[in-house]
């Protein structure tokens, strides 16, 4: 956040304390950041869509010169596990999901790619963590899922998360953030083509999480849980989409 601050990019800006990022409370680590103004987008417009594919690959490619790492904590390995654990609330949610996910799982396993381009990713871009002021993007915001992974899976996270209204694809919503992405990042061939494998992994990597925390209840809980049943259609959307350009790009 602070190299992305410095960059022109606008988030938090941790303050240094000491001339470091973080300081420690109660035994633990913790950092003070700046406010930003803004509020989150209620209902995505084109113009929305656009700007936010242009911030994501604004933030692709400043990424690239700062050598940080870290797994993806919630990458394609943790699936298994993520099934296990959904199992029995999938079941309460529809008499046939536990089994279609195990079928989406295998599918996209044996498909997913092994060599796109990589770095460092937000990985939970969703238009609560996207600030606007004037329908101008004024911040960006929670680093905590970052990591490094592939760069369109990234980009297939937003697809998920900005162009879908009830769990019915918006095509205009797909190309403009597509559109903006590339105005700024230029996407290989290779990250066109698995696009489509790309969207259903993140689709189901959101769908397993939801399921999990949907099961705990837990009023002490930070997170408050969300609805598993939109990642649900998106989910059945993406299996039967062959050709990228259905995406809009």
């Amino acid at each position: 956040m602070f190299y992305l601050s410095s960059n022109g990019i606008k988030c938090p800006l941790p303050l240094r304390n000491n001339n470091k990022l973080f300081s420690e409370i109660i035994d633990k680590p913790a950092s003070i950041l700046t406010f930003l103004d803004g509020a989150s987008t209620l209902s995505v417009t084109e113009k929305q869509a656009y700007q936010l594919g242009l911030i994501l690959g604004k933030i692709h490619n400043i990424s690239a010169s700062l050598e940080i790492n870290r797994k993806n904590p919630m990458g394609l390995e943790i699936f298994p596990q993520l099934i296990k654990n959904s199992k029995a609330t999938a079941e309460n949610f529809s008499k046939n999901l536990s089994k279609n996910i195990y079928e989406e799982y295998d599918r996209i396993r044996s498909n997913w790619p092994k060599d796109l381009p990589s770095g460092i990713i937000h990985a939970d871009l969703f238009p609560d963590n996207i600030l606007f002021h004037e329908d101008q993007i004024s911040g960006v915001i929670d680093f905590s899922f970052s990591c490094n992974d592939f760069l369109s899976y990234d980009l297939s996270i937003c697809i998920n998360a900005w162009c879908f209204k009830d769990g019915k694809f918006d095509i205009l919503l797909s190309r403009n953030l597509l559109n903006g992405y590339q105005k700024e990042r230029k996407l290989s061939n290779a990250e066109i083509e698995k696009l489509p494998i790309l969207c259903s992994g993140s689709a189901l990597r959101f769908l397993l999480t939801r399921l999990v925390d949907w099961r705990v209840n837990n009023e002490n809980a930070m997170v408050t849980p969300k609805n598993p049943n939109e990642f649900i259609k998106i989910l059945d959307f993406h299996k039967d989409i062959n050709n990228p350009e259905e995406y809009g790009i």
